[in-house]
């Protein structure tokens, strides 16, 4: 069925992708396989990149639609194209994306007058038969969109792909035939979930609605007193291990008031902490909450304890995904748990509150943001005390300060993939070991530096 949806959309460009792209020298298909190129190479969800790839589907589906004037194209195109694409069963956010791509214009005409006068003719004639430059109105509630600056990003890929005879290489519509599968049978399993009734915890529909916005989920009360209580036992227990080759992973840093070495992180400890494990992965409210998150069974990739000793250091901003993406996995929800209070004196997490949806930020020689890009973004402070559940993308680009007090701030991090992408924590465990091992695993001489890129955050 998924293989005949991705024929289905191959013929309708086989028929007329080759025709002009409206105004351009380029054809309709190199003008929407440059668009999903330029998506991809962003670093965004593979949702968005086939919204990239269809989004002027609209265009070429049947030459009796309605027409706008001066043969500019399908007349509503967008719309045309995302109801096509919602009755082939993809995603809401793939065709929200394709339904709202033409308002990015609109909108940026709106925010700066000269935007409309780098337009192309053809451009300024569709603006015209498109509703014409918005509204104040309208466009202070696109900019309250959950995908406003996808959108945007959107539009920054429809003007640069126009490039006759581009010097990239530009994968070709049958290159996307894997990723439609996926996304389609995601999308069917996705549905599934989102009609099961969960035992341990049930998220109400703000709480989804926040989750798409923001990129992130504060839990007070997913874990009962007890549980609370057990889970700073088994920190302790994790902490209190030994090193030992071989096995659990144990990092040291340089206390900033001390200049002391000190244990700022212990991994790879779930095979030898049978409640731990138990706990997250099993049958539990967490392991409820993130199967409704990702909309299919949770799979565990990773897990550390963070435990932030009085006078440890801080962590630059940085997203999650970059070091994530080594065995193929698309996309993956962090959980953080507190142990102790985590506050801004003793370095919590601090978010970039609804950036996840930005794809891959510009990218430091630390393997983080940028100085440039962390000074634009909005950061929050997630304040949180023992017991509370943090859920947070992989995309969404999160930093903490220094503990400044001589308390520790420990936190339970664990990673997770949907189970379509595989189960890959062993393999995770074998190359870190291989490329950035704890000390007592280390091979002298050896030159960890490159590892640290990727494994040090």
């Amino acid at each position: 069925f998924f293989m005949t949806v991705f024929d289905t959309l191959r013929e309708v460009y086989e028929r007329r992708g080759n025709e002009n792209y409206i105004g351009e020298d380029v054809s309709q298909v190199e003008h929407v396989t440059q668009c999903a190129y330029f998506a991809d190479k962003a670093g965004y969800d593979e949702q968005t990149v086939l919204a990239a790839l269809f989004h002027d589907i609209g265009h070429v589906l049947n030459t009796d639609l309605p027409q706008m004037e001066n043969n500019l194209g399908t007349k509503d195109h967008e719309h045309v194209g995302a109801d096509y694409m919602n009755s082939l069963g993809f995603p809401k956010k793939t065709c929200d994306l394709i339904r709202r791509h033409v308002d990015a214009k609109r909108y940026l005409c709106f925010k700066d007058p000269k935007y409309h006068d780098k337009l192309s003719e053809a451009s300024k004639g569709t603006l015209i038969q498109q509703g014409g430059v918005m509204s104040k109105e309208e466009a202070t509630t696109f900019e309250k969109d959950p995908l406003f600056s996808t959108i945007i990003a959107m539009r920054t890929w429809d003007e640069q792909a126009k490039v006759v005879s581009p010097s990239f290489e530009v994968p070709s519509m049958d290159s996307y035939s894997n990723m439609v599968t996926r996304v389609l049978e995601k999308e069917k399993m996705r549905k599934i979930v989102a009609q099961k009734k969960f035992a341990n915890y049930q998220l109400s529909e703000a709480q989804k609605e926040s989750w798409e916005r923001d990129g992130f989920l504060l839990f007070t009360d997913a874990m009962s007193p007890a549980l609370k209580t057990k889970i700073v036992q088994w920190c302790t227990d994790v902490q209190n291990l030994p090193p030992t080759k071989g096995k659990w992973m144990m990092y040291y840093e340089r206390s900033n008031s001390t200049g002391e070495e000190i244990l700022c992180r212990t991994e790879n400890f779930l095979p030898y902490h049978d409640e731990l494990r138990e706990f997250l992965t099993k049958d539990s409210s967490v392991v409820d909450i993130l199967e409704q998150l990702f909309g299919e069974e949770p799979v565990l990739f990773k897990e550390k304890f963070n435990y932030k000793q009085g006078g440890g250091g801080s962590f630059p901003p940085h997203q999650d995904a970059p070091a994530f993406n080594t065995f193929g996995q698309k996309s993956h929800l962090s959980l953080s748990i507190a142990i102790d209070p985590s506050t801004k004196a003793n370095g919590c997490l601090e978010v970039a509150k609804g950036k996840h949806s930005c794809g891959l930020f510009p990218q430091a020689h630390h393997g983080g943001l940028t100085p440039e890009e962390e000074s634009k973004l909005e950061w929050s402070d997630v304040e949180m005390n023992p017991g509370d559940v943090l859920i947070f993308s992989s995309w969404l680009p999160h930093r903490s300060g220094p503990n400044t007090t001589e308390d520790s701030r420990r936190v339970l991090y664990v990673t997770y993939n949907g189970r379509s992408d595989g189960d890959f924590r062993e393999a995770y465990y074998k190359d870190k070991l291989l490329n950035f091992p704890q000390k007592v695993d280390r091979v002298a001489g050896k030159d960890y530096s490159e590892g640290a890129k990727t494994y040090n955050l």
